[in-house]
Parts: C-alpha cells; structure tokens; sequence
C-alpha cells in the first residue's frame, strides 16, 4: 500500500498500476525445479476510493491473494483482447514491488559469493523495491533507475512508512513524502527570505523636504 502511495505522489495521479512478481511454482514439478519461472503481473488502483491508508492495506492483501490463484496468467499472450489497440511492446510494468517472508541469501557450499554492484541504466524496472522479514527485522531493497533517482523515491518511503505506521487510519490525501527537514528545505527554496531595508520614515522624509 506504501508503494502504490509513492507511486502517486511520484506521477501525480491518482489511478497506480504495480508490478506484482509471483513465483509462478505450481505443482510438485515446478517447485523442485530449478529455473526462473517469475511472472509479474500487474495490480492497479484507484486511490481516490479509499478514505484511508488502514482501508487501502486492507484491500491491497485481498487482491494479492486472488491474485495467486492467476500467477501462471500469460499477460503478454492475451494483450490484444485486455487491451484493445494497444502494443503489447507498450504493456511492460515499470515498477515492482515484493514482499519475502525471510531475508535474502545465497550462498554455494565451499564457495565464496561475492555481489555485484549493477549499474543504475541496467535495472529491469525503473523502480523496484523489495521488502526482507528477517526475524521481525524488515530490510527494505530499492532499485532505483537513474531517470528518477534525483526525486530520492527511497527516502521518500522512508517518510510514508513512519506517517502510516503512527496512525494506519490516515487519510491518503494527508501522506506526505518529505518530513519536516524536508519541507523546511523547500520552503527556503520557493519562499527566499532577505532583510527587507524599509528606508526612512515618512516623518523623516517630509521633514527634509521641508528643510529643503
């Protein structure tokens, strides 16, 4: 529900569409097999149906869960009838978000494993995040495309998150993506302030007239 929020406040509209990655592992087959069998598929809303951050959660989790049931759907194959005149080149999902039970390893017996930092241009999606449940610990994974690092998306869930979590019950239209060093930052920038010389005096001014 974060994500769909940063979506918005990121394009500013209010219809947002996320990219869903579901392991597409049914049967005993595929779930021993090894590959990548991931299909994304897309989820999208209408936050100005929702009265609250608490009723857009409640309703994020409904549609994740029926979405399951479809996580093996073949989007691309049936484009043309979804999306009447529309390319399916043009139906790629931009943004992904997903959820992991547990943190994150790889590791390869009497092997060392060693990351590797990838490029910005090179992330499948422009923004994708992913979130870790590492024993009560939530690590927070954000890939982030060069053309829209400079808007800081990150720290801009950062803020989301810390808004929703005091108070689920938030309105939507209240959530904000800077904090309070943030908006003083802007504030400086749009509304610069400078000593203001008021001059002298209108007494002062016609009395030297007079004197003149």
């Amino acid at each position: 529900a974060a994500h769909l929020v940063l979506l918005s406040r990121l394009t500013g509209q209010s219809r947002v569409t996320a990219g869903v990655p579901l392991a597409n592992r049914f049967g005993r087959r595929r779930r021993n097999a090894v590959g990548y069998f991931v299909n994304t598929l897309p989820l999208s809303f209408e936050l100005a149906d929702f009265g609250s951050f608490a009723e857009l959660a409640t309703e994020v989790e409904l549609r994740t869960l029926r979405l399951l049931r479809h996580q093996d759907f073949d989007l691309t194959a049936h484009a043309a009838e979804i999306f009447a005149g529309r390319r399916p080149a043009m139906l790629a999902v931009d943004n992904a978000f997903a959820y992991y039970k547990q943190a994150l390893g790889f590791t390869l017996a009497g092997a060392a494993v060693e990351w590797v930092d990838v490029p910005r241009r090179y992330v499948k999606y422009p923004l994708s995040i992913t979130v870790e449940n590492a024993d009560g610990t939530f690590r927070i994974v954000a890939d982030v495309a060069h053309t829209i690092a400079a808007s800081r998306p990150v720290d801009c869930y950062r803020t989301i998150l810390g808004q929703v979590a005091d108070r689920p019950d938030r309105t939507l239209d209240s959530i904000t993506l800077l904090d309070r060093a943030g908006r003083r930052r802007v504030d400086a920038l749009l509304n610069e302030r400078r000593p203001v010389d008021p001059g002298p005096s209108l007494a002062r001014t016609l009395a030297e007239v007079a004197r003149r």
